[in-house]
């Protein structure tokens, strides 16, 4: 049988009935709290550079386990009106994934075929909308195709007296943060970007005692960072290294987007079934998408009632059902 995102979910979907017996990972909202402070108390700040020396973006990080805890990134403008800067010094790394040290161009590695560090986000809001964008007919990949979110090369970063930041997931979550601003958010007040380290049912618990309503911040969970066969995650013959991540924007309206027009033809917030009817969808819109709510939901019979109902949601309205209407 054909493996079409429709039968891939169906398949997902056997697996959606939260055992009460399942042992859970969530810690109690106190827990939670007492992490939250304990990192914002001992938190330290480091300013990120890009290869001309400019300031990308300040972050705030936990001195003890060396995670990222928030990202402030600098206002952005593309200057050149261009959607892609071959000459620009990416991330090339090795078959595990690992940054390596070669210092070589987005022209180069491709040339070379190489595998490169790249990162893919969704963006939800509200809790069952989805951002999606057009791509730009000047990109070089899908023209003119629907895609994820937010989508890029990672870009190399420095931290102070230009000492390469070399460390492949930390390089990811920021040019993530970065790739969000850059293409939703041209011109305007960047997102500050919280990296949110715990469980997504800690984090929708979290969100609603704190009564979270703030359009201005999206609250980024790492999905993972692994290997993929390509640009699409079908696609064996372009290696790629895809580091993904779900971001959450909980606020009663819609963000302000502001899309730079050299890389986003137009956006649209969607719904999940309509992600996966879209006639024009990249690629790796409905592969990205499947392995996020892929991970989601093998993490959610672990996570509580918040997080399985939030994946259930997903999946069963990927399907076409509303999970929220009147059962008999």
């Amino acid at each position: 049988m054909e493996q079409t995102p429709k039968n891939k979910l169906e398949f997902a979907s056997q697996f959606l009935d939260v055992d009460e017996a399942c042992p859970r990972i969530n810690r109690s909202m106190a827990e939670v709290e007492s992490s939250l402070s304990a990192s914002e108390q001992i938190k330290l700040s480091a300013e990120i550079f890009d290869t001309n020396g400019l300031i990308v973006c300040r972050i705030d990080y936990d001195p003890v386990t060396k995670e990222i805890i928030t990202i402030y990134p600098e206002p952005y403008v593309n200057v050149e009106e261009t959607a892609e800067h071959l000459e620009e010094k990416i991330y090339a790394t090795d078959e595990q994934g690992n940054v390596t040290d070669e210092r070589l161009s987005r022209q180069e590695v491709r040339e070379m075929g190489k595998r490169y560090l790249i990162v893919t986000s969704l963006l939800f809001n509200g809790g069952d909308k989805i951002l999606l964008q057009k791509r730009s007919t000047q990109k070089k990949l899908d023209p003119g195709k629907m895609s994820v979110s937010a989508h890029g090369v990672a870009k190399e970063l420095f931290l102070e007296e230009q000492q390469r930041l070399s460390n492949g997931p930390a390089a990811a979550l920021i040019n993530t943060a970065l790739e969000i601003n850059e293409e939703l958010r041209h011109g305007l007040a960047p997102f500050i970007v919280r990296v949110w380290r715990g469980t997504h049912d800690e984090l929708f618990r979290y969100a609603k005692e704190k009564k979270l309503n703030d359009p201005n911040i999206v609250w980024l969970v790492p999905e993972s960072y692994l290997l993929d066969s390509g640009y699409s995650l079908s696609d064996w013959r372009q290696a790629r290294t895809r580091a993904f991540s779900s971001g959450y924007i909980f606020s009663a309206g819609e963000p302000e987007i502001s899309i730079d027009p050299s890389e986003v033809e137009s956006f649209k917030w969607a719904t999940a079934k309509e992600l996966f009817s879209e006639p024009l969808a990249a690629d790796d819109l409905p592969e990205s998408a499947i392995e996020i709510i892929r991970r989601m939901l093998a993490n959610s019979r672990l996570e509580g009632n918040y997080g399985a109902k939030f994946t259930e949601n997903l999946i069963r309205s990927l399907m076409g059902e509303n999970i929220w209407a009147d059962k008999p």
